[in-house]
This record gives structure tokens, C-alpha cells and sequence, in this order.
């Protein structure tokens, strides 16, 4: 534009260079308009509807830029090398805005003080031109009345002589003062960041290409069930200490298969936990978790960097999201640990077996954030129907609080056994305790449940108690419904003295022996469409914590809105579904299903929802683990791992 309107500048008040002759116009400004790609000067119309267009007159060779612009004016611009009178009159003098741009060799800046001056310069000079034609006024306005009756201006345009305008424009230039060298500094550090090298965009694909990596086995001796028979030293919570090595096995002709599996935080270490899925009534026979640092100089795919014996199948394991070597498992008794493999003792926190705890196998582990106590709280479902939270800080010795899992909205539901749990909520320390939970059932209920705590973080005293009560047990009493907690509170103390206690602890309110619907609520809060089967698994979307993906026995896997009942999409396959788990990372769009008939399919919801893109089928001593082996039953992404 400088080149093409060289002549027009200088006939309007410019030079050759682009400097200010001090005759300047109102029509000498440039408008650059999408018009067909040309650009057209401003007219002198005032009247002409021009919008907010993106034009200006630029020579890269200047010190200063002064912008201005208005809702009925086009955006304008004018290079000036000393701003003063001169740049309020090229911009006509009008109440527009106004913006000085200085550049340096640190970059291109809005400079704030020269800014302030050009305004209050042009409110001096209009405010002046406005006393002296004041009288004309009134002609200029007849005149505007007789070609249509539209002024020339109208208030909006001198919208800056109001006070609180005024005002509000200084408390602007205040903020934009303090927050300038902030966002300078941190877009000078972007420039120099290494943070984004070599990422790129994924782009939808239509097939994907599956690699096999490892296939990681125990010994063979330990891969058969375990009479419990050998002379290990036992710990008092029934896990082995010794080594694999040092193990002695009585066996047997049912074969150990791998029940749940999970990735450490920093996705180096694979966890997997051994039983026997199909094992009904009470199990006396051992089950291990296995764990493989594929980062270790010494890795073996046949040989695990520990093996962890249990006195019953493991059904569950879960890696703490922050502490690499700590991990919770779960038993088919009932049984939570918690293992620590970087001490010697490796077992640090292991629960008891009672009618408020669990009972039957445990299904699902989840660690969640707890901003009470500033650390991760460990969630645990099982059969029996329970869901309970437990804190590190009492080794598990009894769950903090915990509910029933219920698939009906009644007063007096039915407790279902939970099968999968997810949080809708993140699990970080930047998310608060609790949230949503969406669990599947045994019967394939899908429910969401309200897990947020009611009880004050620092309760208050009871009136009626005659015993001295712990934090955790106000807590816990502040939970049951306040028409029966004074009763509750009688028939805990009672039996806390019967057994010569001198307060009452957490331990000591499951110890009264209450009916496990008032420490247990079902707070079911909505309802989906079920499965026929039993529901597998639930996997809240990566991206968003309002989808979330069910599968089930029936085949069927689903995406839910958790405000709609009805399923967004439904895949159906042909064999029943196992495990479900979205893709990390650049791939939030993937989708993966595990299958009992032994392969992994993945769907790419971006390129197809009936077809998979991809698919591999898992082997075991070169046979498919489906020909009597029970399928994939555990699925993990690593996050941390493209």
C-alpha cells in the first residue's frame, strides 16, 4: 500500500517516507477491506457503513505507530515519528481510540505513557474546537437533517466525555500497566521454548499399525495354583516374604491367569496381578502380583523384577498416580494392601476381613485426590456390593467412609454387586475429593453416584456424648441421618465401654455393630441404560469428564453424555467385551476393547464407529490365549509412553 499510494499521501498531508506534513485529512487514511483482495481508501462519507476492518497504512522503517478506531469508523492508522498535535489531528480529531506501538529491538510493544499523552492532547484539542463552534453546531446538525435526518456523530461517539467512561478507561490503562511486562516476559520465553519440538497434529488414520513388544511371564512354577502347604515365614496379613526363587509349590491342575493389570506413574513398570477369575466360595489357595521394570539393565520378559505372593488370588491391582514404586492390590477374600517395592518389607498397609469392610473379591482400585488430609485416598469396590475409601495414614486398619451400590432410585434399594468404577472428576491434586462416580454392576446397572463428602472437615462436639470421640469418628457419625444419630451415638458408646475403651476412635464406631445402611448410604443420583451382561468396565473420556465408555458381557460397548439416559453410540462385537480404555494423549479419540475371544480391537471414532482401524490378537506359548484361556481380561494404556 506505501508504494502503490506514495503520490496519494503526499497530495493528502504525507511525504514520500510516510511522515506527517501537518495538512493531513480525514481521507487520507487507507481502509483495507476483503473486497476480491484489493484494498480501497476511507471514503469521506461518514455515513458509509464500514464495520470494523483490519487497515493501516505501514512503513517498517519507523519508530512509532499511533492506531485508532471506532465501531463506526474503520480501524485507522498513521506512522509518526513524533507524536503530538500532529497525530490528534490525523485522526481527525474524533473520540476514538487510540494506541501508540513502539518497536525496539526487544519487539514490537504498545507503549503505555505516549499512549495516555496522545489521549488527554486530543481531549484538550477537541475540547477547545468544541467551545469555539459551538454555535455552528446547531447548522452542521440542520444540515444533517435535511439530507436524512442522520448526524454526522451521533453520543456514542463522544462516549469519552462521560465520567464513568473516563474512569473505566483509567482503571484499563491501570490493569494493562500492570500486566504488560508479564505478558511480555512469559511470550519472550515461548519464543525460546523447547516444548512443542517435533509434535505434531495426529491426523485421523485409516488403519493402525499394532506392534508386539513383550510377552511378560512368571515362572512356570507359580503359574499353577498353590496349595497352601509350604514352610514360608508368613507376615501376619498372609503374603509371603521371600523370593521366588526361595518358593516351594504344591501343584495343582487349575492354572493362574492374569486378573488386572496397571502402569506405574512414570509408565516404566507393568503390575500384574494373578488368580482365577472363575473360583467361587472361600479361596485357600495363593495368588501373586508380578511386577517388570522395563527400564531396568536386567529386564527379563520370563523373569519379574518381584514376585509378591498372597495367601489368596489377587483379583485387582492399581499403581499409586504419583510414587513409581507403590502400588494397591486386591484379593478374592476381600483383602486390600498397599506394597512398597523400594523397601525391604515390601507389604506396608494390608486391611481385615469384617462385616463393614469387604467380603467378596474386589473388583476395582482407584486412587483419588483428598484435600483434607493433602494426600491420595485409595477408593475400592467389590462384589459384595460396597464401596469404601481408605487413608494410608491408619495402614487400612478401617475404611474413612464408604457407600452401597444400589441400581434403583428407591428409599429401600437392593445392593448390586460393583463390577468397574471410574471418577468423572480428576483424580489430581488439583481436583477436589470426591465428585461423580459412574459404576457398572454385576446385573449391568450403570449408576452415577454423588461421592461427595457431608461431613465438616472439622466437626463439632457431640452434646449427648459421655466419651471423649476422635475427629474421624465425628466424622463419621456426622454421615448417619440426623433422626437416628443420637441414637447411634448411645449404642456406639455403649458397646465401646463394654469392650474398656477409653474413647471412641473410627475403629470404634464399626465396632457398634450399626446397621450398615446408615454408615453406608446409596447415594445413586441417575440411572443409564444397562447391559444385559454384567458391565466390565466404565472409562471416562480423557478430554472431557462428561462422556464416559461402559462395556459389557453382552458384547455391547457404549458412550454416554452423563446427563442423557440413553447411550450417544453404541459398537457391538461378537463376542463379550472385557476391558474398555480411551486412548492418552494426541489419540483421545481411540477407543480400546478387550475381548474373550484373546484380541484387542481399536476404534478410531474420528474415521469409523463400525469398523476397527486396528487389531491384534494376544498369544501365549504361540497359541491364542482364547482356546481355553478366558480371553484378554485386563486392558492399561500408558499414558506416559508415546
Amino acid at each position: 500500500n506505501m508504494e502503490a499510494k506514495g503520490s496519494e499521501q503526499k497530495e493528502d498531508g504525507y511525504d514520500s517516507a510516510g511522515q506527517s506534513t501537518g495538512e493531513a485529512k480525514s481521507d487520507v487514511f487507507a481502509h483495507e477491506q476483503e473486497n476480491d483482495g484489493h484494498s480501497e481508501n476511507l471514503p469521506s462519507d461518514p455515513g458509509t457503513p464500514l464495520g470494523k476492518s483490519k487497515g493501516m497504512f505501514a512503513d517498517f522503517e519507523a519508530d512509532q505507530v499511533v492506531l485508532g478506531g471506532s465501531d463506526k469508523r474503520s480501524f485507522v492508522g498513521a506512522i509518526m515519528e513524533d507524536v503530538g498535535i500532529d497525530a490528534c489531528n490525523l485522526l481527525e480529531e474524533e473520540e476514538v481510540g487510540v494506541q501508540v506501538v513502539s518497536r525496539s529491538d526487544q519487539g514490537t510493544q504498545v507503549d503505555i505513557a505516549q499512549t495516555e499523552e496522545v489521549v488527554q492532547i486530543k481531549k484538550h484539542t477537541r475540547s477547545s474546537k468544541l467551545s469555539e463552534g459551538k454555535e455552528g453546531d446547531d447548522d452542521e446538525n440542520d444540515k444533517g437533517e435535511g439530507k436524512g435526518g442522520e448526524d454526522e456523530y451521533d453520543d456514542d461517539d463522544y462516549a469519552g466525555d462521560d465520567p464513568a467512561d473516563e474512569k473505566a478507561s483509567m482503571k484499563l490503562l491501570e490493569f494493562l500497566r500492570e500486566v504488560t511486562p508479564t505478558v511480555l516476559k512469559e511470550l519472550s520465553s515461548n519464543l525460546e521454548s523447547q516444548a512443542f519440538s517435533g509434535y505434531s497434529i495426529a491426523q485421523p488414520s485409516s488403519s493402525y499399525s499394532v506392534s508386539h513388544l513383550y510377552s511378560l511371564t512368571i515362572p512356570r512354577s507359580a503359574v499353577v495354583v498353590k496349595n497352601n502347604l509350604n514352610t514360608s515365614t508368613d507376615n501376619g496379613f498372609g503374603v509371603s516374604r521371600q523370593s521366588s526363587s526361595e518358593m516351594k509349590v504344591e501343584e495343582d491342575s487349575s492354572p493362574l491367569s492374569v486378573t488386572s493389570v496397571s502402569w506405574n506413574s512414570t509408565g516404566a513398570m507393568v503390575i500384574a496381578a494373578y488368580g482365577v477369575p472363575s473360583k467361587r466360595g472361600w479361596c485357600e489357595s495363593s495368588g501373586f502380583v508380578a511386577c517388570w521394570n522395563l527400564s531396568s539393565r536386567d529386564f527379563k520378559s520370563d523373569k519379574p523384577s518381584f514376585l509378591l505372593e498372597h495367601s489368596s488370588y489377587v483379583t485387582a491391582v492399581e499403581a499409586h498416580p504419583e510414587i513409581p514404586a507403590v502400588f494397591a492390590a486386591g484379593s478374592f477374600n476381600g483383602e486390600i494392601m498397599c506394597f512398597d517395592v523400594s523397601v525391604d518389607d515390601k507389604l506396608v498397609a494390608c486391611s481385615k476381613i469384617d462385616d463393614y469392610f469387604h467380603r467378596e473379591p474386589i473388583s476395582m482400585l482407584e486412587w483419588t485426590w483428598s484435600d483434607a488430609e493433602k494426600a491420595y485416598q485409595l477408593c475400592t469396590a467389590s462384589l459384595d456390593g460396597k464401596i469404601l475409601f481408605w487413608s494410608f495414614s491408619n495402614k487400612f486398619k478401617c475404611p474413612l467412609r464408604g457407600f452401597t451400590l444400589s441400581t434403583s432410585l428407591s428409599q429401600s434399594p437392593s445392593i448390586a454387586g460393583c463390577s468397574s468404577l471410574t471418577f468423572l472428576s480428576s483424580q489430581s491434586q488439583n481436583s477436589t475429593f470426591g465428585g461423580d462416580i459412574i459404576c457398572g454392576s454385576e446385573c449391568g446397572g450403570v449408576v452415577k453416584l454423588s461421592s461427595r463428602d457431608k461431613a465438616p472437615s472439622k466437626p463439632s462436639k457431640l452434646k449427648i456424648a459421655e466419651m471423649k470421640w476422635s475427629s474421624s469418628a465425628l466424622q463419621a457419625i456426622a454421615r448417619v441421618e440426623k433422626s437416628k444419630r443420637d441414637e447411634a451415638v448411645r449404642t456406639i458408646e455403649k458397646r465401646a465401654k463394654v469392650l474398656k475403651r477409653r474413647g471412641v476412635d473410627l475403629a470404634a464406631v464399626y465396632s457398634g455393630k450399626l446397621p450398615p445402611s446408615l454408615l453406608f448410604p446409596s447415594p445413586v443420583t441417575f440411572l443409564y441404560k444397562p447391559h444385559i451382561g454384567s458391565c466390565t468396565g466404565v472409562a471416562v473420556h480423557p478430554m472431557s469428564n462428561r462422556v464416559f465408555a461402559t462395556s459389557g458381557t453382552d458384547g455391547c460397548a457404549r458412550i454416554y453424555h452423563v446427563l442423557k439416559r440413553e447411550p450417544v453410540l453404541e459398537i457391538q462385537v461378537e463376542c463379550g467385551i472385557n476391558a474398555i480404555s480411551w486412548g492418552l494423549g494426541s489419540n483421545p479419540r481411540v477407543l480400546f476393547l478387550s475381548l474373550s475371544l484373546g484380541s484387542v480391537l481399536v476404534y478410531d471414532l474420528g474415521v469409523d464407529t463400525v469398523t476397527p482401524v486396528g487389531s491384534c490378537l494376544c498369544m501365549y506359548d504361540g497359541k491364542d490365549v482364547g482356546e481355553g484361556h478366558g480371553g484378554v481380561r485386563g486392558l492399561r494404556v500408558n499414558g506416559k509412553v508415546k
